[in-house]
């Protein structure tokens, strides 16, 4: 990627965050405008004015709505096929749902955060992938239907008056409402129309694409789609219904307009890109209720609607996925209840790992999101007067230094603990434990800098969700090598901003003359929310300037001898054996800083940096990504190489984030080629999706021989030994005394097989890579003209504590017997059994095991396709047949990558980084 191609795409990614919080302050100054008549004190005190009666009543309506909310995910698991006998229990659903849509909704991105939910818990209800991927499908375009439906009702119906008052000219939204009413409409009629039978591929695409003949997607019932609208309304109805009941009696506006009102509030929100919509949503009820309502008033009433329909259903939503794991886990055989209950942070510990294990994409972002807003609480509290009558308590037992210093460092433990939850984010394991720290000194510093316990309270919560999910965070990166993304560095300064314009209209009525800064008084509330402001902030502004003025990094640079030879020493203890295609030398190589040598190497060059001498001894906690960078895409060969041990795991997630992290800097794509099942979890985390890519064939050597049903290899050996070639096993020692022949054969193959050299997963003839390993020969009784003997020849890849062997370069002389390349391979594979090796890799089968049904991914039936009629590009169906021949155990292997439009990109780099560039795409 050019420099001038990585600096669009790094602005691309600041704008829009940028943009947002633009529109946010934009809002917060209209907001204040409305404010001006009304002081802090006002709305606080009318906050407290409201009635309990009112409170019960808006408690009553949230409960209806997540009664109501059940009904979506019903819906769709009805259109997906699980009726009858086959249905999900509704007490599953209304679980399941309560959960989703409590952490969805208070922390949005319900891709992320309500679907992980739904999917672990769905699977684990027995609903199939197919089935979770259909109702999936049907929920968004339920939610989008709805969505219109409440929003064009609500633009047609609101009064012109009110929409004037906002500036909205009456006939733009009365058009806007039409269209997304008679959008629903068109979608129901069309759904009359087709009365639930399938939607399939037109005949002229199914006639050009054999993938998508077999396409076909059932249209939704119109029963279905008129519920889940009826759902839609009755949500929609409810939920503002509870922001209805909190507004004063004097308020005289009906529910039909105020619910017009509430609906085009969150329609803006959700356009604005504002998370929850938090400052754009409130700007537009006060705005349209202006001339109904005192702005004070509304306000009281929002805030109280931000507790109740959003806070609340959030920790009780966590509180019943921990408890309900916590009963799993003592459920289990084995497991003693009296035990368990003797000691609650043993239950709690293990309900944060079988959480973390349930739900991993939610946990940490719930984790983060929490986290962030209780900085945002103590940074908002520091911003606000406190409590007279509070603060004359703590004067008579408190001196007032103490008073001065807790306000001080509760402002900066909030604006330490919005850094700490993008680290959160990332699982970074410091981050877990600086974070309890900081959450707990938040409640001593609210307790002494003013009596908050609400506030204190709240932290303390927060600090209770945090402490059973220790084992979420695993991740051994130092804080200051995490890469901040745009949005989140916005989103802090979106936090200090709002915090900042809360204190200024807060103590508005203040004469900020030079002597304020330095005024220390019990009762001085504007002076200590300047210092602390100030303080904050210049801690922020000191910890971007830090990550501003660090060395930029280079582009990868191929590895020097020192790291090839570190990475030798690493995989030479790893199980696998792929990780000797690092020893070639194209590929960079990112080293774990864990290991021994903590040098960061992922982007030095060959002149930089030193490392390790050669006779180093390995940390069992070392490990290193094999990588090249095309275009965009940064193409990690395998999962990451770790040593074998305990902490081999936690090695290979560390070095996967930090290849991400990496990618992400250099405004690339992170993908990871030929990756196994077990680590497809640790990809879910890193927000990557799957392409399957064929099946890796592996032959047990402990059960192989050429007894019983090997006749045709049996026929083999006889054939190749009746012609007195012999197979034979040179230790590397001795390679380089061949050398000069193995390069006769390569060359003699290269040029009779009318192609050249491969890369990147494929190894090529390079004499110091060769050098490196054992070579399996077979030498023919009679040498050539040039007294060569060897007739074909195959580079042997030893995996650590004889778990696998495998061949990389295979090469085969003209004059070689015929079938010369299966005796060298069941040769070898005696050879690997008699030395104790437990399996032998024949690799992958490109395309293999793919399935072309009918809810399978496009990509997954386009591969198909290709595997049943391709054999004019490649040989898949031949080369799956002649593995077929050793009785292999067939394993899936996959391409981790961000997918979506990106892919056939990452598919054209990754071909191109296989065959030495695009030319080599359309060459052999």
């Amino acid at each position: 990627m050019n420099a001038t191609g990585a600096a669009r795409a790094q602005l691309s990614r600041w704008l829009g965050p940028a943009a947002v919080v633009l529109i946010l302050f934009l809002a917060l100054h209209v907001l204040r405008g409305e404010l001006r008549p009304h002081g802090y004190h006002e709305i606080a005190r009318t906050v407290r004015d409201i009635p309990l009666r009112q409170l019960i009543g808006a408690f009553g309506f949230t409960l209806l709505t997540y009664l109501v909310l059940p009904g979506y995910d019903a819906l769709a698991l009805a259109y997906a096929g699980r009726t009858g006998e086959r249905r999900v229990a509704p007490r599953r659903i209304g679980f399941g749902a309560m959960i989703a849509y409590g952490l969805s909704q208070t922390l949005g991105f319900p891709a992320i955060t309500g679907y992980a939910v739904r999917y672990r818990l769905w699977s684990a209800w027995g609903v199939s992938s197919a089935e979770i991927v259909r109702a999936a499908a049907f929920a968004g375009v339920a939610f989008t239907l709805g969505i219109a439906l409440v929003s064009g009702l609500a633009l047609l119906l609101e009064p012109a008056e009110i929409l004037a008052r906002a500036h909205i000219p009456a006939v733009a939204t009365r058009a806007v409402g039409t269209l997304l009413v008679a959008g629903v409409g068109v979608f129901l009629a069309w759904s009359f129309a087709r009365r639930g039978r399938a939607v399939r591929a037109p005949r002229w695409l199914a006639a050009h694409i054999d993938a998508v003949s077999g396409w076909e997607v059932p249209a939704p019932p119109p029963r279905l789609v008129l519920a889940q609208l009826g759902v839609a309304l009755v949500d929609w109805s409810a939920a503002a219904a509870v922001l209805y009941t909190l507004l004063p009696d004097s308020a005289s506006l009906g529910f039909v307009a105020f619910a017009g009102v509430f609906v085009l509030a969150q329609f803006v929100g959700l356009v604005s890109h504002v998370p929850g919509g938090l400052g754009v949503f409130e700007t537009m009820v006060v705005l349209l209720l202006g001339p109904q309502l005192a702005a004070d008033q509304t306000l009281a009433a929002l805030l109280a609607y931000r507790a109740v329909y959003y806070l609340l259903p959030f920790c009780a939503a966590l509180l019943a996925l921990a408890v309900s794991e916590a009963r799993a886990r003592r459920a289990q055989p084995g497991s003693s209840p009296g035990a368990n209950t003797a000691n609650a942070a043993v239950v709690a510990a293990r309900a944060g790992v079988v959480l973390a294990r349930v739900t991993p994409a939610a946990v940490p972002f719930a984790a983060s999101l929490a986290t962030f807003g209780a900085g945002m609480v103590l940074l908002f509290s520091g911003a606000t007067p406190s409590v007279s009558g509070r603060i004359a308590t703590l004067e008579r037992v408190l001196p007032h230094g103490v008073i001065e210093a807790s306000h001080l460092l509760g402002s900066v433990a909030g604006a330490a603990l919005l850094v700490l939850a993008w680290a959160l984010r990332n699982r970074i394991g410091a981050a877990w434990g600086f974070s309890v720290a900081l959450l707990a000194a938040g409640i001593v510093a609210s307790l002494l800098k003013g009596l908050d316990w609400e506030e204190a309270l709240l932290l303390a919560l927060v600090l209770g969700v945090l402490l059973p999910f220790r084992n979420a965070f695993y991740r051994r990166s130092a804080l200051t090598a995490e890469p901040f993304a745009p949005g989140w560095a916005f989103a802090i300064l979106a936090v200090v901003g709002a915090s900042v314009w809360l204190g200024m209209f807060s103590y508005r009525h203040v004469d900020y003359a030079s002597d304020v800064w330095w005024r220390i008084h019990p009762h001085a509330d504007a002076p200590r929310f300047l210092r602390a402001s100030i303080v904050s902030a210049a801690a922020l502004v000191m910890f971007g300037l830090s990550r501003l003025l660090r060395q930029a990094p280079v582009a990868p640079a191929h590895p020097a001898p020192e790291e090839l030879r570190r990475a030798a020493s690493i995989v030479a203890r790893a199980p696998g054996t792929i990780g000797h295609l690092a020893l070639l030398g194209d590929k960079a190589l990112l080293f774990d800083p864990g290991g021994n040598g903590n040098a960061d190497t992922s982007s030095r060059t060959p002149s930089d940096a030193a490392m390790p001498a050669s006779g180093t001894v390995v940390s069992e906690s070392e490990g290193f990504v094999q990588y090249s960078v095309a275009g965009r895409s940064w193409v990690a060969l395998g999962d990451p190489i770790a040593v074998t041990g305990p902490s081999a795991r936690e090695v290979r997630a560390e070095l996967a984030w930090r290849f991400r992290e990496e990618a992400d800097r250099h405004g690339g794509w992170p993908v990871f080629y030929d990756v196994g099942t077990e680590s497809l979890p640790l990809y879910i985390d890193l927000g990557l999706s799957f392409l399957k890519l064929g099946e890796q064939a592996r032959v047990d050597l402990t059960a192989f021989s050429l007894e019983g049903g090997r006749k045709s290899l049996r026929r083999v050996t006889r054939d190749v030994e009746r012609t007195g070639a012999r197979f034979e096993v040179l230790s590397a020692d001795r390679v380089p005394g061949i050398l000069p022949m193995l390069r006769a054969v390569s060359d003699q193959w290269l040029a009779n097989k009318s192609v050249r050299e491969k890369g990147f997963s494929l190894g090529f003839f390079d004499e110091a890579y060769l050098g490196r390993f054992p070579v399996a020969v077979v030498r023919a009784a009679v040498a050539d003209a040039s007294g060569n003997d060897i007739v074909a020849f195959a580079n042997v890849l030893p995996g650590g504590g004889h778990e696998e062997l495998s061949v990389d370069l295979m090469r085969f002389a003209e004059r070689a017997p015929r079938s010369v390349m299966d005796y060298l391979f069941v040769q070898l594979m005696l050879w690997g059994k008699a030395e104790g090796y437990r399996w032998f890799s024949l690799g992958m089968a490109p395309l293999a095991g793919l399935e072309a049904r009918q809810l399978a991914p496009l990509w997954a039936k386009a591969g198909a396709w290709l595997y049943r009629h391709g054999e004019h590009f490649y040989n898949y169906r031949g080369l799956r047949q002649y593995k077929e021949k050793f009785d292999p155990v067939w394993e899936p292997r996959y391409l981790a990558s961000p997918g979506g439009l990106a892919l056939p990109r990452i598919l054209a780099n990754i071909a191109s980084l296989i065959s030495g560039g695009l030319t080599g795409v359309v060459r052999k």
